[in-house]
Formats: structure tokens, C-alpha cells, sequence
């Protein structure tokens, strides 16, 4: 039935089939294998042990079970990815529905047997009642290493549960060990009824297979569940390591080979990866390796051949470094990195100082690894040396690798420290490398250019202690993982609570204890009660969370995972409400199941804190406020308090408390057009803040601001550094001075000239620079950045990001406005060298057609930067040594830049009708194929219009389902499915995406809801996601830049309240209130006094819709209702109804 499956549309008479303990006492199973599986790697196969468990009790099924409720006999296969038997949205086969209408199981075992991807037939006979327990045993293989199962829910019209297409493989493509899976009910949409009965018309025409999760008369709880625990023992992988950990050869060796080991002999063909790293330069230095080799079977070795480069550049001792990465069928071993040092063999002009680098003792982790820099002939004046610093393993604190800038005078003698993190990973040991680069004013010597310095870990191994196993015969009987603790983020100030019950498990069945550590109780402290974990978020930084389980027997296993503590949400920069032309306005969103207040404290430009402001926000709410509410107050939106006028603008934190907050900040014009002010500058490797793009002073119309705020307690100075488009530096840095906690502005002229500087002495300035700037910020302060453009019509904009990098160092600019835009914009990218020498950057082009344009290519000098508009990419332009064009396009375009030559950085914009910018290169942040969208207006503001753009940089069409929550944590529609062709971009206004009607929407909408929307685009394929927002002028800004390292859990879906709420007087000091019922809800409802709740007559989670109230005092009475759905979720309060006066 492979590609198509038959449906029966016939009606037939019901009959009960049953699978009670008369019939089917015992687990049955039936294993055919219809091909032999060749083995493709050391662990071709694997047996398992399958065991369903129902769980089908009152507290999934509120209303109770049924008379005689049961599941059928488990029926399904192994497969391929080549087949499926069934799945959410496609329509059931023959087989499928007598499964899920009878319990009957041979079509659909005839269905598995006419395909050629199936392996082992798994059927599984389970005892009566809703909560039996049965097992079986079966093998997989790699070549069908998937499993469908399904089992009627009996007595009903079509229900069933089951897996479809559920992998036995991890991510390494690696046999799963022990592993459990939820089951819940789904409808098979051939049998119409809503209740436990078996008697029921067909449905006409046949529907598709849909989740009743959560739909009467089940809740969202599980009603049984499949246990997996792989009973064999895996063969020995093939562990990989380098012969050794270094090798050296010069420019003039030509081929040089890297030996990588194998133990033991792998028993068929692998393929080994690894990664590239190192100061050389792929394609310049040597030729760019693959990242692959094949290890034929039975070799115990394999060489990586490096293919060197001679040139007759002088350059100091560059380095290949290559590292083992795990893959299917083996495992990477140590040493996993291995560094080739490629010795230069020429010459330097007479009298250059030639600089050695020599590395001092070892150190254990936690200390600072040494190096001395040695120059001879020593330098007339004072250099900087550049040097790479790298590491093998992973002890290298934060900040202290890459490129770093070393003084050094006329004594001809530096020194340079790398502090390293005492961690509690027990690691092999490892190294610093420092490596010296080439750079002005001295040569690297051509041996003595590298160096290293050992750093030995001082952590012990984990695991198990205890005595022997609890089962005889020398079997290991510890605990075992049994769920991956991921990587977690929150602020300093509140609480993360983990659940680590289903962390663990004991093969031994033996209860187990949990105990846990931090690395760093500076930053995160823990703490356990039972199987709970607590970990308080104490300061800035990252500290690693180790989580032991012990058993009963004294057996111990523990799993590490790393807690990323952030600083409180902050709006860098609102305008004051006294501003004639801006207006600042907050977006809160609070993305925790409970209410709560967060505190604003807001703080003005000279530094100045206010006492702190409390905002009230209700669960999975979001909440709006404008600078003219921070000042005044505005009880109406839950804010309390206010600042009252400050000194120039504002910065503001949020704290939480326990509320997972994210605060967004935005400008406001007179007309409407919007600005994101959330992005600031990032760091670079040497710490230093970097701004991609600055206007020269001489352009009057659009003006370059650069805003420093300084949130620490102590004076701070900062030197900002200016490099102009021809890659020189005309003038010199200028030194500003901030105070503790204020903020200063500085604009383009005042750094230029160093005069009129607000926050630094007269100086001498940047200079006149050839173009624009990059503006490169270092202090020892954590000092926040933004780089801002403004206009003489008032118009400010905030061009702080750079582009982001995807894997294979591609950048990419989802948005690129043609040559042909009916607005007169235009797109242009802006291109910066950022490396010592000449190269060439490739730039891809792509419309919204299938067409396959040729590549362009740009070349820029030394740390030159450029900018091709729209017309450069479609007509050329050999001035700007750009070679190629594209001709008109179809649509917008979206560019791919890469380059195997140097370093470069990347910035997009639109560039409007009066020369005004806006920033195009961020798309909204993406984690495991979900991106998240968190302000995009209504499709009732046409004035504001927000444009969902979805970009497919794959090879393969792709399918986005788009799901909207509004303010107030509602889905009011259901999801948007939107094919996006291969290479292709689709573009929808919110008004489309609420009514489901565009071409482009294959079904669902997005609905009506209230304020703004949250909206989360997941899909399998390749995407980028923006946020625009486009006004009737034309004006086009992106709202796509927020935090990326957190907010990519489903949105919320809250019950919405009763649309109608009326209360009346009931006469005798009574009143009487109604409310409209909403489906599958429950309610809570509170009687109203002058605005209050009154104590004591509240109604928690009740069925009625009408309730009245008597013996009430004097004085005006109201009402207002939410609803809670079957999980005890409540939604959001309906408004006040009318008003009753008692006297």
C-alpha cells in the first residue's frame, strides 16, 4: 500500500471486539523478516523489549470510564522512512479503521506485509480495563529503525492510540537505550460520535485523522504509555584519535599527513568527520579540506593529507587545527585534536623585528597559562603584536580566545596571561596555543612563532560507587540516564525548578536519591527536595549543574548541564514623555503559568535612579506602557508608581522574581512608524564593542549617534576607535568618561572633530575618514552600545546589530529590496574586510522564482569595507570591483555572502525615499526548526501593517505552521499551514494570517484576538522568519531581533472568557449574575464592590453559567468571569459587567 492508501467509505454494522484476559492472556508476538538486513556500521541491529502500560483512569477521562473499557490487541511494524502507515491529517487506510472501529488487526497486518520497507511485525495482546500492562520482544535495524504502533480505545466509534513513525535512534544516530513515550487519544475521522459507544454512522465524507487531546471526554492527561528498554549488548565502537596531538611542516613540504587511530578495527566501511579550525587560511594557505575520510573495514589507521601552499609571503608559524567529531559508527577518542604547525620559509626585510612567542610551566585549571613575547632587533618605537590564542579542550575562560592585540615597548619584551576555569569536569588534560600573526612593524619568526602551555585538570571521575550488582553475576546494576538535562537560561534574581524524577532510572527497580551541585554558587546556587531541583539565579555568568542520583545500594550516576544567568531584562534607551517628536513605549511579556508583578526601575541619563515602579501582569499575559505612564504612573494598565521627569532619556531593568519576563523597548513617531530599540552593540573576540556602520559627519540629513550607558556603580571611561572605508584610522581614538549609572550621546561631528563632546575633554578626534566608519568601543566597564541614525524629520533608527553567521561562515540577508521597488527604496549591503589582506567575497542571489542566478563576485583591499545597492546587484558595477550581475528578479531577493579568503562582516538595509535607513539583516531567532515572533500587530491596524516574511534557503519545499497567541494569552483561531516553495519567499500581512485567506495559505487562521500577537513558525525546512512592519509612506522597519537564547516553548493557548457578563438586581439586598457559557469550561467568578473582590464570595472552577448572591451591605456591585479549562488553566478575566446599587 506503499504511496497510497485505500479508504472504506461503507457503512457496516458494529460488532464489540474484545481483548480481555479470556482471549488473550499473554503478550504475542510475530517477527517476520522479509529481506536480510546488510550490516551498515558496528551496531547494525538491536533488540528490544516493548512494554504497553495503560493508564486510562477517571483522571484522563473526568467523566469516569465506560462500561467494559479496554485497548485491543497492539498491532505495527519497524520501517522505513520510505513508508507510513498513518499520521495527524491524513486519512485513515482500510486497515487503520478496523483497528481503531473494531480492535480488528488483519487488514492492516495484510497492509504491512505488502511493503518492501517494513521489518519485524510487533502485535501485542493486552489484558481488560483501562489499566493493563503487557509486553513483547522484537529487533530493529538501522535500515528500519522506526516504529508504528496503534490500539483501539474500546468501546468507541473510531478512537485509537498509537506511535507513528517513532525512531529507536538518537540524534548520533545511535540505538536508544531506555526511553518512555506518552500515548493519547486521536480520532481515526471515519466513524461519527462523541461518546463511548460502537454503534455509529460513517462519516461522510471521510474526515482525517485529528488528535482528541484535550476534547471531550478526554483532558490533556496521557491514557497509556510505551516503554522501550533495548535488552542486547552493543559490540565495541571504534574509538578515533590522532596518532598525535601536534605535528609541524614547512611552507615547502607540499602533502603532509595527520595519522588518526582506530581500536578496534571497525568490522565494515565508516566514515570519519572532523572539523577545521586554526590561524590558516583554508584555500590560501593550504587546500580546503573536506572534513571527511573513509576508514575501509579492518584498517586500524587512516591519514588526513593536508596539501600546503608555498607562497613568498613572510608570515609567522600558522596552525591546522583538525578535531575529531563523533559520528555513526564509532566514537572520537583522545587526543580528538590534532595541530599541524605550518613553518614559514621566508624571509622578512632587513631589520624587522622578529617576534617569538615561548610558553612558561604548566598549570593546573583554574590558573593563568603565561607567555613571553621576545622581538629581535627590538622595535624603534612601540608595536602591537596580534597573536591567536586557541586551546585543546575546553578550559579556556570566557573571552580569552581568538585574536588578541599585545603592547609591547623598546625593550622588545611582552607578556601575555590566558586564564583558564576551574570547572568540575573530569576531562583530559589540555593546552593554551598562542600563535604569533603577522601584523605592522615586525615579522613572526618562521619556528618559534607558536607555543603552548599544558593545563592539567584537577576534577575526578564520576559514577557509581557501592558494592556489587543486585542481580549476580558481575551485572552492572547502576543507575541509568534516562532523560538528557538540556542547557538552561534565566536572570539573576529568580528561580529555575526542574523536575529530575524521569532523569533517572534504576534497572535494579530500586527507589533512588537526588543530591546535585553548581559549579559556581556565586552565580547559581541548588538545592533538592525529593526529585525536585531549585536553582536560584544569583549573578551574571554560567555555571555548571551536576545532578546525581544514588540508589539504594550506594550506586551513583550523575548528568551535567550548564545554567546560562543573564542580567535582568533592560530598555536601553526611552525617550522622555517630553519629547515633541518620539514616543517610548515598553512591551512586557510574561510567559509564566502564574500572575505576578515584575519591578521597573528606571534610571535617566544623568544616572539618577528612581525608586522602582511595580507592574502587575497576568499569566501569559503581555502588557503596554509609554514613557508618558513610566513618568506619571497608570494604574488602569497595572503599572504603579512613577519616576516622574528626568534628565534625558531612560534606561530601565525588570525584575521578575520568579515570573520569566522579557521586556521589549520601541520609538514611536508622530505618524506611527515604528523603531525596535532592543538591539545593542556586540562584543568582539578581544571584548571590545563593535558598530558595522557609522555615518561621516558631512552627511547632515542623516545623522550618526553613538549612545554609552554605563549600568555599573562607578565612573567608567571608554576609547572609541574609528576605522573609515579604506581601512586606515586618520585620526585618533577619542576617550569619553561616563559617570556611574548615566548614559551619554555623541554624534558624528563631536567624534570627528573631538570638539563638543558631552562626555569627554576636547581632543584631537577620529579625523576626516574616506565613506563611513566601523566604530570599535573598548573598556574595562561593561559598558551597553547602540549605534543610532537620525533624521531632520525626527526619525531615529537603531543600527547597532551586525548579520549573523550561519554554519559554513555564510552569511545570510533574508531581505533585498529590488532595483524596481514600487516605494523608490532601495536595498544595499554593506561589506567589510576585517582581515589583514586582500580577498574576495561571493555573493548569491535569489528571487522569489526557481531561477538559479550565477554568483557575483566583490573584491575588497585590506580592512576595506564597501556597499552594493540594488542596482550594483542587478545592472554591476566594475567600479566597485564587483564582477557579474543578475539582471532583473522576481520579487524581493535574499543573498547568500561567503568567502574563502578573509574574515568579513556583513550589514543589510533599505535605504527609503529621503535616505533614511533601516536595518534588514536580522531575522527572528530559531531554535530546533521553531521561530518566535514576539510583537506583530493586528490585522486591524492598517496604518501599521505587519508582514510576516517567510524565506526557504533550502533545496526542498518546505511547510510552516504559524500559531498566534494574543495579549492576553489566547489562540482565539487554530494553526496556518503555508507550503514555501524551494528557494522561494512568501509574504503575509496579519490580516491574511487572521482570516486564513491568501493563496499562498494552504488551510487554518489565525482568528480575532485582542492587542497585539506572539507568533510562533515551526517547520522541518530550511526557513528564515521576519517581522516587518510597513506604513502607508512606504516606511519599512524589522521587528525581528530579539532574544535568541530563550521563548521557543508553544505558545499559550488559554481559555478565552465568556463574551457576555450581566448582573442584575434580584430584589430583598440580592443580585443575580449570568455569564455565556465556553466551551469545555469551567469557571471562576468574582461579585465586584467599588471596583474590589468581596471576600468570601468568590466561585472557584464552577459548571453553572447564573449564580445569585444575597445578604449583600450597601454600596456597587459588578462581576467579572474567566474561564479554566480541564488542567485547572485559568484564563483571563472578562471585563466588569454593568453595574447594580444596593442602598
Amino acid at each position: 500500500m506503499e504511496g497510497k492508501q485505500t479508504v472504506l467509505n461503507d457503512t457496516r454494522s458494529k460488532r464489540s471486539f474484545s481483548s480481555g484476559p479470556g482471549l488473550l492472556a499473554a503478550a504475542l508476538l510475530a517477527v517476520w523478516l522479509p529481506v536480510p538486513v546488510q550490516a551498515q556500521d558496528s551496531d547494525p541491529t538491536a533488540n528490544y523489549k516493548i512494554t504497553f502500560k495503560g493508564t486510562w483512569t477517571a483522571a484522563s477521562t473526568p467523566g469516569g470510564l465506560p462500561g467494559g473499557a479496554h485497548f485491543t490487541t497492539v498491532i505495527g511494524t519497524t520501517h522505513s522512512d520510505q513508508v507510513t502507515f498513518w499520521r495527524v491529517g491524513g486519512m485513515a487506510s482500510a486497515g487503520v479503521e478496523l483497528v481503531a472501529e473494531l480492535g480488528s488487526t488483519g487488514t492492516f497486518k495484510n497492509e504491512i506485509n505488502a511493503s518492501s520497507h517494513v521489518g519485524s511485525i510487533i502485535q501485542i495482546g493486552v489484558g481488560s480495563g483501562g489499566t493493563p500492562e503487557a509486553s513483547a520482544n522484537f529487533q530493529a535495524t538501522k535500515s528500519h529503525p522506526l516504529v508504528t504502533l496503534l490500539s483501539m480505545i474500546a468501546p468507541s466509534p473510531d478512537w485509537f492510540v498509537g506511535v507513528s513513525g517513532l525512531s529507536l535512534l538518537d540524534g548520533q544516530n545511535q540505538w536508544r537505550k531506555r526511553f518512555e513515550v506518552s500515548l493519547y487519544p486521536y480520532d481515526a475521522g471515519t466513524e461519527d460520535g462523541s461518546g463511548f459507544s460502537l454503534s455509529n454512522p460513517a462519516t461522510q465524507p471521510q474526515g482525517t485523522i485529528s488528535s482528541i487531546r484535550g476534547t471531550s471526554p478526554f483532558n490533556r492527561q496521557p491514557v497509556a504509555k510505551l516503554i522501550f528498554a533495548r535488552t542486547d549488548t552493543p559490540p565495541a565502537m571504534p574509538a578515533a584519535s590522532f596518532a598525535s596531538a601536534s605535528s609541524s611542516a614547512s611552507e615547502g613540504a607540499g602533502t603532509h599527513n595527520v595519522s588518526v587511530n582506530l581500536s578496534p578495527a571497525p568490522q565494515s566501511a565508516i566514515t570519519l568527520s572532523y572539523s577545521v579550525g586554526g590561524t590558516a587560511a583554508a584555500g590560501v594557505d593550504y587546500t580546503a579540506l573536506p572534513g571527511t575520510v573513509s576508514a575501509p573495514a579492518g584498517d586500524t589507521s587512516v591519514d588526513i593529507s593536508v596539501t600546503i601552499t608555498d607562497d613568498s609571503a613572510d608570515e609567522g608559524a600558522e596552525t591546522v587545527m583538525l578535531t575529531l567529531t563523533g559520528g555513526t559508527g564509532y566514537t572520537a577518542g583522545s587526543p580528538g585534536v590534532h595541530t599541524l604547525t605550518i613553518t614559514d620559509n621566508d624571509d622578512p626585510p632587513p631589520n624587522t623585528p622578529v617576534v617569538r612567542v615561548a610558553g612558561g610551566n604548566a598549570v593546573t585549571e583554574g590558573g593563568a597559562a603565561s607567555f613571553t613575547l621576545r622581538a629581535s632587533p627590538a622595535p624603534s618605537g612601540s608595536i602591537m603584536v596580534d597573536v591567536d590564542v586557541a586551546q585543546i579542550g575546553n578550559f579556556a575562560a570566557s573571552g580569552q580566545t581568538g585574536t588578541r592585540r599585545v603592547p609591547m615597548d623598546t625593550d622588545g619584551m611582552a607578556t601575555l596571561e590566558v586564564n583558564t576555569l576551574d570547572d568540575s569536569t573530569d576531562e583530559p588534560n589540555g593546552a593554551i596555543m598562542v600563535t604569533v600573526q603577522g601584523g605592522s612593524g615586525y615579522s613572526p619568526h618562521d619556528t618559534d612563532a607558536v607555543a603552548s602551555v599544558t593545563v592539567r585538570d584537577n576534577d575526578s571521575s564520576g559514577g557509581g560507587g557501592g558494592g556489587g550488582s543486585a542481580g549476580g553475576g558481575g551485572e552492572d546494576r547502576r543507575p541509568e540516564v534516562a532523560q538528557e538535562l538540556d542547557a538552561r537560561t534565566m536572570i539573576s534574581g529568580a528561580a529555575l525548578v526542574v523536575d529530575v524524577s524521569g532523569a533517572f532510572h534504576s534497572p535494579a527497580g530500586q527507589s533512588l536519591e537526588h543530591t546535585a551541585t553548581s559549579s559556581d554558587p556565586s552565580v547559581a546556587a541548588v538545592s533538592v527536595e525529593g526529585a525536585t531541583l531549585t536553582v536560584r539565579g544569583l549573578l551574571p555568568g554560567e555555571s555548571e549543574i551536576r545532578v546525581i542520583a544514588t540508589d539504594e545500594s550506594r550506586r551513583s550516576i550523575s548528568q551535567r548541564f550548564v545554567v546560562t544567568v543573564t542580567e535582568p531584562e533592560a530598555v536601553w534607551r526611552l525617550p522622555p514623555a517630553s519629547d515633541p517628536v518620539l514616543q517610548g513605549f515598553v512591551r512586557v511579556i510574561n510567559r509564566s503559568d502564574a500572575a505576578g508583578e515584575v519591578t521597573v526601575t528606571a534610571t535617566d541619563d544623568a544616572g539618577r535612579e528612581r525608586e522602582p515602579l511595580t507592574l502587575r501582569l497576568e499569566a501569559h499575559a503581555a502588557a503596554h506602557f509609554n514613557s508618558g505612564d513610566l513618568e506619571n504612573g497608570n494604574a488602569a494598565k497595572g503599572l504603579s508608581g512613577g519616576t516622574g521627569p528626568g534628565m534625558g532619556g531612560w534606561r530601565l531593568e525588570f525584575g521578575g522574581g520568579t515570573l520569566d519576563v522579557e521586556a521589549l523597548g520601541y520609538l514611536r513617531t508622530v505618524d506611527g512608524f515604528l523603531t525596535a530599540m532592543n538591539a545593542t552593540a556586540p562584543r568582539d573576540s578581544d571584548g571590545a564593542l563593535r558598530l558595522g556602520i557609522f555615518n561621516p559627519a558631512s552627511n547632515t540629513n542623516q545623522v550618526s549617534r553613538l549612545r554609552l550607558v554605563n549600568p555599573t556603580d562607578a565612573e567608567a571611561r571608554a576609547t572609541v576607535t574609528g576605522v573609515d572605508d579604506s581601512g586606515n584610522s586618520p585620526g585618533s581614538p577619542v576617550v569619553l568618561t561616563l559617570p556611574a549609572k548615566a548614559a551619554c550621546e555623541v554624534d558624528a561631528m563631536e567624534l570627528e572633530s573631538g570638539r563638543g563632546l558631552a562626555c569627554g575633554e576636547p581632543q584631537a578626534g577620529l579625523g576626516d575618514g574616506a565613506g563611513k566608519w566601523r566604530l570599535s568601543i573598548a573598556s574595562e566597564a561593561p559598558l551597553v552600545a547602540m549605534g543610532l541614525l537620525s533624521s531632520p524629520g525626527g526619525y531615529l533608527t537603531n543600527l547597532s546589530a551586525t548579520a549573523a553567521v550561519d554554519e559554513g561562515s555564510v552569511l545570510h540577508v533574508p531581505l533585498f529590496l529590488s532595483a524596481s521597488d514600487p516605494h523608490g527604496r532601495q536595498g544595499f549591503v554593506r561589506v567589510a574586510n576585517r582581515s589583514g589582506r586582500a580577498g574576495t567575497v561571493t555573493i548569491r542571489a535569489f528571487d522569489d522564482s526557481d531561477f538559479r542566478y550565477a554568483p557575483l563576485r566583490l573584491r575588497l583591499e585590506a580592512r576595506e569595507a564597501k556597499h552594493i545597492n540594488s542596482d550594483d546587484l542587478e545592472l554591476g558595477n566594475r567600479d566597485k570591483a564587483l564582477t557579474g550581475r543578475t539582471g532583473s528578479g522576481t520579487g524581493a531577493w535574499r543573498l547568500e555572502l561567503s568567502s574563502l579568503a578573509i574574515d568579513f562582516e556583513a550589514g543589510a538595509y533599505v535605504r527609503h525615499r529621503d535616505g533614511f535607513l533601516t536595518a534588514m539583516q536580522a531575522a527572528a531567532p530559531s531554535m530546533d526548526g521553531v521561530h518566535r515572533v514576539a510583537a506583530f500587530n493586528p490585522g486591524s491596524n492598517d496604518r501599521q501593517a505587519s508582514v510576516l516574511r517567510l524565506v526557504n534557503r533550502g533545496r526542498e519545499a518546505a511547510v510552516a505552521s504559524v500559531t498566534g497567541a494574543d495579549d492576553r494569552g489566547i489562540r482565539p483561531g487554530g494553526v496556518v499551514e503555508v507550503p514555501v516553495p524551494a528557494g522561494a519567499a512568501v509574504e503575509l500581512t496579519a490580516a491574511e494570517l487572521e482570516a486564513g485567506e491568501a493563496d499562498a495559505i494552504a488551510s487554518g487562521a489565525l482568528g480575532d484576538g485582542v492587542g497585539k500577537w506572539r507568533l510562533r513558525v515551526a517547520s522541518d525546512g530550511n526557513l528564515a522568519v521576519m517581522s516587518l512592519l510597513s506604513s502607508p509612506m512606504g516606511r519599512l522597519t524589522n521587528l525581528s531581533d530579539v532574544d535568541r537564547s530563550r521563548g521557543f516553548a508553544p505558545l499559550p493557548s488559554l481559555p478565552p472568557p465568556p463574551s457576555s457578563v450581566r448582573l442584575e438586581d434580584a430584589g430583598g439586598r440580592r443580585v443575580r449574575g449570568e455569564w455565556s457559557a465556553v466551551e469545555g469550561a469551567r469557571y471562576g467568578v468574582e461579585l465586584l464592590l467599588g471596583g474590589a473582590p468581596v471576600e468570601g464570595r468568590s466561585l472557584a472552577a464552577t459548571t453553572r453559567t447564573s449564580f445569585r448572591w444575597s445578604g449583600l451591605g450597601a454600596g456597587t456591585y459588578a462581576l467579572r468571569v474567566r474561564s479554566v479549562d480541564a488542567d485547572g488553566q485559568a484564563g483571563p478575566w472578562s471585563g466588569p459587567s454593568n453595574e447594580v446599587v444596593i442602598d
